[in-house]
């Protein structure tokens, strides 16, 4: 087993993933939108300025999206309960449930690597997803 081609099944079985997850949405949301709510659903307490500095776009753009997304009902915009000025974006709960049963291979995915290959496999793997994840992110 070459581990190059494990990662490359692996890329290739998310992506069909994620296209089969945007085939089944409930309405055509349009993949900038998929990409909007895959960073609002995977990113905790994320807002309006965090997002356009993950897109390197401009805040009263993302603004802008953001709100077409509010207004499908796809996303919920909820006030900090420490500091009512930052609003946090996320799911609304049709949304979220979407996600919870397309992720639930993921999940699936976790306890098997936890069962089959201990604690000290799941180290290794979490220090391979975060070497992937710096590779990635340069």
């Amino acid at each position: 087993m070459e581990l190059k081609d494990e990662m490359e099944r692996c890329m290739a079985a998310m992506l069909m993933d994620d296209l089969s997850f945007y085939r089944d949405s409930p309405r055509d949301i349009g993949y900038q939108s998929l990409i909007y709510l895959n960073l609002i659903r995977y990113n905790e307490r994320i807002t309006v300025g965090r997002l356009a500095e993950m897109l390197d776009l401009d805040k009263s753009t993302v603004s802008r999206k953001v709100d077409a997304l509010v207004d499908e009902g796809l996303v919920v915009k909820t006030r900090d309960g420490s500091d009512g000025r930052i609003v946090i974006l996320e799911l609304s709960p049709a949304m979220d449930e979407l996600y919870d049963r397309y992720d639930e291979p993921y999940a699936q995915a976790i306890h098997r690597i936890g069962s089959e290959l201990g604690p000290e496999g799941v180290e290794a793997v979490c220090r391979a997803l975060r070497i992937l994840t710096e590779e990635i992110s340069r």
